[in-house]
């Protein structure tokens, strides 16, 4: 067997590590399968050789999401996987102590003496008991199986994007009573037995299973579609012509309300659908505990007394193809902001002349361990506006790990799907279809909206004498054209206590007294713009601002078109900029206050000639009284570089001198006065400000 477990291994590596070069071992496995009279091994050899040459990206996936806990099932059919085990064989434990007790001996698995299903009392799993029968009724083939030893067996089972997991299960430990009874589901056929104990091992990992549903039981014995209906919400007319097709197993649920129910039903149970009748338009329903107890469902029945109704759909009968895509959904970026456009997203085109019927599924991944609480996922049409809020998840089971997505795309349509999860999960999207004109694409860069996320604000607006040092976005739309175009923008913060406000100037107007828009209202969370009108080729700057110290870390800031028809969003920039020293690269900041017995401030600056400034005086608290005037000179020749003849209160953005030219002098004076009146033996009031001096080149105080 030393050359299976070579060719286990090579494998292993080839599919799951990023090793490129397999020269050696494919050679020595070329050489012992010319030597071998195994046909199983000569095929698997020429089959890994041929994924090697062609890189198969979407193998490597189902390989790489293999792992399930500590046990490696292998994307194998069984009659490919090779004569040794792959994840074990596993041994299943008995974890309450009530099962130990009960079943406190083990010996080898064994058939029994009896015609019918019958789920064992002690294992909570109905739904998979209904699920093997109704298969059997619909003459389904049931999980392939391949024994490997007299007491272990290899079965294939629908996982992990996978149509063909091994599962390897040992039968030679069954927990069993003192009357000789195992702890197993009752059937005469040992398959049910060993099906049985796969999928215990991949669903709970041991005989204490909480139980699932008949649509995910049977979806992972066949691979059948799984779709879950409310029972007071169809047509028991509807189930009957389902049924008849032969393209649908159906089971009914009952709900955790035993008031609702009638006898014999129990609470929280699955009963497999087994037949129907035309004439009295009823369904026959079999408990998987008792085989003798076969119930007669009417419309009012089912209405009244069931809760959920699971439909599984034969997917090779109803669609010609089927591709999938696998993706990891990381909840810490894709949850971060309440927003679809942070969500994955994928895009279903349908170029064919006719109608096409499409049916996705989106498949959680199995894992070990599964925090409590409830957990959500689900696929859903992406909105003509993207921006706009996720609200309600979708109508059918959004929890359960399986969705089914049921569409119809005309002649020429797309669809845009999201994905939204409750949680870091893997997942693979299954999309199947009968026309080769119909392709299903991850969207990788959405061409509709720009998106930038940026450090959140460090003050409120409390602190609004420093609002200019608020985060600013500077917007800017390209076009062979000036024109007026209108633009949607949305800003959102992590938290959801966040009050949050965006306003819009021009990129020129550091004072920020011309907002673009006159609401400042703040919004919980999100704040939306929406037909903002800007000009073309003309940059804009959106300063972002929190009423309250942000609790979140980060903010983020979508600009989309007003109108879908709008197709300059191809050329919108969107760059995180420092107005505050009014976008030069070199920054220099005092504060400074009047001395109690003067209204004017001199402060000396040194500067290399030929050099351009920007320069911001501010308040650092609100003094709405004060008013201030900045005149600037050269102290060798007293010559005026600036001017200001009268006081200006400060605004939003202070006291703004732009562009201020300094040619052939380096020694510069400021001469900053307030209009205060000097009043003999009265100290005028303590004021502080801030001073910002941007520039091209180097400038430094002279104390």
């Amino acid at each position: 067997m030393n050359h299976w477990q070579l060719l286990n291994d090579v494998r292993k590596s080839v599919y799951c590590s990023r090793n490129d070069d397999y020269s050696i071992e494919l050679k020595e496995l070329v050489s012992l399968a010319s030597k071998s009279n195994d046909s199983e091994f000569i095929k698997c050899v020429l089959l890994l050789r041929e994924d090697i040459t062609s890189a198969n990206a979407k193998v490597k996936l189902l390989w790489l999401t293999s792992l399930v806990g500590k046990n490696f099932y292998a994307p194998l059919d069984v009659d490919l996987a090779g004569p040794l085990p792959w994840n074990g064989p596993h041994i299943l434990d008995t974890r309450s102590a009530r099962l130990q007790s009960k079943y406190a001996k083990r010996s080898p698995l064994r058939p029994e003496d009896t015609p019918e299903l019958r789920q064992c009392q002690d294992i909570n799993n109905c739904s998979f008991v209904a699920s093997l029968i109704g298969l059997k009724v619909h003459n389904v083939r049931q999980p392939k199986i391949k024994q490997l030893s007299p007491d272990v067996f290899s079965v294939n089972l629908h996982f992990n994007g996978a149509s063909d997991r091994v599962v390897t299960v040992s039968t030679s430990q069954i927990p069993t009573d003192g009357q000789s009874n195992q702890l197993s589901i009752h059937s005469g056929d040992l398959a049910d037995k060993v099906v049985e104990l796969a999928y215990l091992q991949i669903t709970a990992g041991s005989y204490d299973t909480h139980g699932s549903n008949c649509a995910i039981d049977t979806f992972r014995l066949t691979g059948y579609l799984p779709e879950v209906k409310a029972a007071n919400r169809i047509d028991i007319k509807r189930l009957i012509k389902y049924f008849r097709s032969g393209l649908c197993i159906i089971a009914l649920g009952t709900g955790a309300d035993a008031s609702m129910l009638v006898a014999p039903l129990i609470t929280d149970h699955d009963y497999a659908v087994v037949a129907v009748d035309d004439d009295r338009e009823s369904l026959t329903i079999r408990d998987p505990l008792n085989p003798e107890t076969c119930v007669e469902v009417r419309q009012n029945d089912l209405w009244n007394h069931y809760e959920q109704v699971y439909l599984n759909w034969c997917q090779t009968k109803l669609f010609y193809y089927k591709t999938c895509i696998h993706f990891f959904y990381k909840a810490e970026c894709c949850n971060r902001f309440n927003s679809i456009t942070d969500k994955p997203l994928f895009i279903i085109k349908n170029r064919s002349k006719s109608k096409q019927p499409v049916r996705v599924l989106l498949e959680t991944n199995l894992r070990e361990e599964v925090s409590p609480g409830k957990r959500i996922a689900y696929l859903k049409e992406v909105p003509n506006d993207i921006l706009s809020s996720i609200h309600d998840e979708p109508t059918g089971a959004c929890d359960i790990g399986l969705q089914l997505l049921k569409l119809e795309l005309l002649p020429g349509q797309s669809v845009r799907l999201f994905c939204h999860s409750s949680h870091s999960e893997s997942f693979t999207t299954h999309m199947f279809y009968n026309s080769e004109l119909v392709s299903f694409n991850r969207e990788i860069k959405s061409g509709d909206y720009r998106s930038i996320i940026f450090d959140a604000p460090d003050n409120g607006i409390s602190n609004s004498c420093q609002f200019y040092r608020n985060p600013s976005i500077m917007l800017k739309v390209k076009s062979p054209l000036s024109e007026e175009v209108p633009l949607n923008l949305q800003l959102l913060s992590e938290s959801s206590k966040d009050m949050i406000n965006a306003q819009v100037y021009h990129a020129s107007d550091h004072k920020m007294s011309r907002p673009l828009r006159e609401e400042a209202n703040f919004e919980q969370q999100k704040l939306d713009i929406r037909y903002l009108h800007l000009i073309t080729n003309t940059p804009y700057k959106v300063v972002c601002s929190s009423y309250s110290k942000a609790l979140s870390h980060k903010f983020k800031l979508n600009v989309k078109p007003s109108s879908s028809e709008e197709s300059i969003y191809s050329e919108c920039k969107l760059k995180q900029v420092y107005f505050e020293f009014g976008g030069f690269p070199h920054h220099l900041e005092k504060r400074f206050g009047w001395p109690s017995n003067s209204n004017r401030i001199r402060i000396r600056l040194t500067s290399k000639s030929n050099n351009l400034c920007f320069i911001r005086i501010s308040p650092m608290a609100s003094s709405p009284s004060l008013s201030i005037r900045c005149n600037i000179f050269d102290e060798e020749t007293h010559g005026q570089l600036h001017t200001m003849t009268q006081y200006e209160k400060p605004g939003l953005g202070g006291l703004v001198i732009d562009q201020l030219s300094i040619d052939d002098c380096t020694s510069i004076v400021l001469l900053i006065e307030k209009d205060e009146a000097l009043l003999s033996g009265i100290p005028l009031r303590p004021i502080e400000c801030e001073l910002l001096i941007g520039s091209q080149t180097t400038v430094s105080f002279n104390e």
